[in-house]
C-alpha cells in the first residue's frame, strides 16, 4: 500500500509481488469486472499505491481496466494532486486516528500518525476507511448534496432509538456545511446559492422548531459576500476570523460545530459514511463529516496501541 513519505517513495523490495498481481490484474482478459463497492474499493487502493509509489505504467493499464467497468467514469488521482500532498494526508490521518480509536485525543492523534509513515498496516486501515477522501471528489450539485442530507436523515431515523437521538446532533451542522458548500461554489449566477435555499426547505421539518433563528438568519445569505457578514455562519465556517481552529484538522472547534458522540455511534456513523461515499461515488458527505464537523467522542476512547513498527 501507500507510502507516506514525501513525494512518494520508491516502494520496497518485498512489496514487488504486489505489484506483479496488480499487473496481472491489470493485463488480464479473464478478470471480471468488480461486483460490489467492497470489490471496487480494494481496486482503488491497488492503483493509489501504485500511483504513489511511481509505477507509472501498472498504474495506467490498472486505470484503463478498471474505469471501462464503471458507469460512471473515475477521476484520475493525478488530476487532484492536493489529495496525496503531505499535510492532505496527515490532517486526514489526525482526524482518522483520534475517531477509531488509536488515539484519545486529537493533540494525541497528532503524534500517534507519525507511525503511518513506517507501519503498512496502519496505512491499509486508514486508507481503506478514507479512501472516498482521495478518489471520490465532490459533486457541487444540488442533487448530490441533496442525496447527501437525505441519506444522513434517513440512517439517523432508521438508527435504534437508544442512538437516533444522540446522532441527530450531526444533522444540523452537517446540513449548514452542505448548504457553506454551496454557496461557496456559486459562479456569480446564484444558481447554486437556489441549491443552498433548496436544501434548506428540503431540512426545514427536520431542524426549524430547535434551531428556528439561526435557519433564519442562514436563509437570508444571498450571496457569498454575506458569508463574512452572517453570525449564523461565523459559528460553522472555518475562515471566520473569530473562529477557534483545531490546529490539527482546520475545522471550527464553536460549540454549534462540535457534535458530541460515544464511541459506538462514531462506529454507526463512520460505518455508514463509507457505505454511502461507495455507493454515491462523491465524497461530499464523507468530507464534511469528517474534516468539517468537529466531532467529540464522550468518554474519549481507550487509545488503540499501534500496530507494531514494520
Amino acid at each position: 500500500y501507500l507510502s507516506m513519505q514525501q513525494g512518494g517513495a520508491s516502494a520496497a523490495t518485498s512489496e514487488q509481488p504486489d505489484v506483479a498481481t496488480a499487473m496481472n490484474l491489470a493485463s488480464s482478459s479473464d478478470v471480471k469486472p468488480p461486483s460490489s463497492n467492497r470489490d471496487i474499493e480494494e481496486e482503488l487502493l491497488i492503483l493509489l499505491w501504485l500511483y504513489k509509489n511511481k509505477y507509472k505504467d501498472t498504474y495506467n493499464l490498472a486505470f484503463a481496466k478498471l474505469n471501462s467497468n464503471q458507469p460512471r467514469h473515475l477521476p484520475r488521482v493525478e488530476k487532484c494532486p492536493q489529495t496525496l500532498g503531505v499535510g492532505h494526508i496527515k490532517a486526514i490521518g489526525i482526524a482518522w486516528a483520534y475517531r477509531v480509536g488509536y488515539s484519545p485525543t486529537k493533540d494525541h492523534a497528532a503524534r500517534t500518525i507519525n507511525n503511518l509513515s513506517n507501519n503498512s498496516q496502519m496505512q491499509r486501515e486508514f486508507f481503506a476507511e478514507n479512501h472516498g477522501l482521495f478518489w471520490m471528489f465532490p459533486q457541487r450539485s444540488w442533487a448530490s448534496h441533496q442525496a447527501a442530507y437525505t441519506a444522513l436523515r434517513s440512517f439517523i431515523a432508521g438508527s435504534k432509538p437508544g442512538y437516533r437521538e444522540e446522532l441527530h446532533g450531526l444533522l444540523y451542522p452537517v446540513l449548514v456545511h452542505l448548504a457553506l458548500d454551496l454557496i461557496e461554489s456559486d459562479r456569480g449566477d446564484g444558481s447554486k446559492v437556489a441549491a443552498a435555499h433548496a436544501l434548506f426547505d428540503l431540512a426545514k421539518g427536520d431542524v426549524y422548531q430547535q434551531y428556528r433563528d439561526q435557519y433564519l438568519a442562514l436563509r437570508s445569505v444571498l450571496n457569498k459576500e454575506h458569508l463574512r457578514e452572517s453570525a449564523a455562519v461565523r459559528m460553522f465556517h472555518a475562515k471566520s476570523p473569530e473562529a477557534i481552529i483545531c490546529p490539527h484538522i482546520g475545522c471550527n472547534m464553536s460549540p454549534a460545530n462540535t457534535v458530541s458522540l460515544s464511541p459506538v455511534c462514531v462506529r454507526l456513523m463512520t460505518a455508514f459514511v463509507q457505505e454511502e461515499t461507495a455507493r454515491s461515488r462523491t465524497n461530499t458527505l464523507m468530507r464534511i463529516v469528517y474534516m468539517k464537523v468537529n466531532l467529540a467522542i464522550v468518554p474519549p476512547m481507550p487509545p488503540i496501541p499501534p500496530p507494531a513498527t514494520d
